[in-house]
């Protein structure tokens, strides 16, 4: 028994409608950040992280919460006994990867920061 999917190839054609035109535009952004250094100065310009495979973000997300547990206890106090340099040193490894993510960063208090550019 064939069905309406037998045989035939969905395409999208550029000038199709969607109901998630936020979606689309993403994906539209997203195809293009990687392909030329327009799309990644404009992704750039509005903050936004470029996409990563879902096997990196995984694994950039347990890179986070490893660091996150060396940094912070189970209440989310800086643990006892670091330095002020190496607690630095991890925060700025978090917040870099949590920028990769598209995440908000963290100040030494375990605080969401949001970016300057975006507070007004």
């Amino acid at each position: 028994m064939c069905t309406a999917w037998c045989g035939s190839a969905l395409t999208a054609t550029p000038d199709a409608t969607s109901s998630n035109q936020s979606g689309a535009a993403a994906a539209h952004i997203s195809g293009h950040a990687g392909s030329s250094t327009v799309g990644r100065i404009e992704l750039e310009s509005f903050g936004v992280a470029r996409r990563l495979p879902l096997a990196q973000r995984s694994l950039i997300a347990g890179k986070v919460a490893m660091l996150e547990g060396r940094l912070y206890d189970g209440e989310g106090h800086q643990r006892p006994g670091l330095s002020d340099e190496m607690a630095t040193t991890l925060l700025g490894e978090i917040n870099g990867l949590r920028h990769d993510l598209g995440w908000l960063g963290l100040d030494l208090g375990h605080h969401l920061i949001w970016p300057a550019n975006s507070a007004s």
